[in-house]
């Protein structure tokens, strides 16, 4: 992370949110670490055939360390059956720990095998990306 990152992830981290409802406040700080990156994360999400793409975890609730927390996102990715999607879902993970400079846990839809997992995500998985295509299906 540059300096001026880390001093926007440390200013958004220090904001009054408790009066907020519970994953409802990350459109205004989501920690910054997505806000920061918006342009760049739809740019990779179109790219790498990415139709929507949302946080979970530390990430979105306000105990993520800005110096240690890993970052964990689950991705619904178009044409999954067509030649290069495993390059496609390789790559996009990598891209977004360059861009995040940190751990990146990418995960989809699919590899979901617990349904208290599942259940969870439903509850607390916060967009941060959402594709014309997909949201119109």
């Amino acid at each position: 992370m540059t300096g001026n990152s880390d001093l926007e992830v440390k200013s958004a981290a220090s904001l009054h949110l408790d009066s907020l409802p519970p994953f409802r406040h990350l459109a205004i700080a989501l920690n910054a670490l997505f806000s920061i990156h918006a342009d760049e994360i739809a740019r990779l999400c179109e790219k790498y055939g990415v139709l929507k793409l949302s946080a979970f975890g530390s990430s979105v609730r306000e105990d993520f360390d800005p110096m240690t927390s890993d970052v964990d996102v689950i991705a619904v990715f178009g044409l999954t059956r067509e030649p290069g999607y495993s390059d496609r879902y390789l790559n996009f993970a990598l891209s977004l720990e360059r861009l995040f400079g940190r751990k990146v846990d990418l995960l989809t839809p699919g590899s979901i095998r617990n349904p208290r997992f599942a259940a969870t995500l439903d509850r607390e998985a916060v967009p941060i990306y959402e594709s014309e295509d997909h949201q119109a299906a």
